[in-house]
């Protein structure tokens, strides 16, 4: 069984002042069922890229012996965005894997489970796309960076309910990953969903 730790983390800045501190980070981590709230950055996350395929070396975290779970991987959607000092509206959406918080029990290391975990590392970037589309498509988003900043806050807390979701519905309908044909329907739709 697999299951997967939805970390959404948004960084907003509104700065439109170049010599002023654009840092911020806040967090909420979510597992099925749970929310519970986190100000801490990931440590050596790795970033999704078409060519960067998840390896059992990434999941790093200690694996919990009491869990039905053979595995879990924590991934998030991060975003920041900036009105710059020119008021262009400069943003970025990233679907990351955190090595620290996944983790794999030694027995479970099968190349089946690894590409389900994969799926789950793959929809976020799914889900990245999407807000990242929605943030393209802001209107004059410059014009009032509080609003802005409200609305962002709206998209990125809406798409990471929709990637919660989509992320249980994997694991149920693919029951973690060990139902064979409907684990290859969902591996053919992300490829689509990606363009691939």
């Amino acid at each position: 069984m697999a299951s997967f730790v939805l970390l959404a983390a948004a960084t907003a800045c509104t700065n439109i002042n170049p010599n002023a501190p654009t840092s911020g980070l806040g967090a909420a981590l979510a597992t099925p069922g749970s929310m519970a709230s986190l100000t801490a950055e990931a440590t050596n996350p790795i970033e999704w890229a078409a060519d960067r395929r998840l390896k059992w070396d990434d999941f790093k975290g200690t694996p919990d012996p009491s869990s039905p779970k053979d595995a879990v991987s924590a991934v998030y959607v991060t975003h920041t965005w900036n009105c710059d000092y020119y008021g262009q509206f400069v943003f970025a959406v990233t679907a990351v894997f955190e090595p620290d918080n996944s983790w794999v029990k030694p027995t479970a290391r099968t190349e089946g489970l690894l590409g389900h975990e994969q799926g789950h590392f793959d929809l976020a970037e799914v889900y990245a796309r999407k807000l990242r589309k929605a943030l393209g498509d802001l209107k004059d988003p410059c014009k009032n960076p509080q609003r802005t900043g409200e609305t962002i806050d709206k998209l990125a807390a809406d798409n990471a309910a929709d990637l919660e979701k989509e992320q249980k519905k994997y694991d149920d309908q693919t029951n973690d990953g060990t139902d064979a044909k409907k684990q290859q329907q969902w591996a053919d739709r992300i490829k689509r969903d990606l363009g691939r």
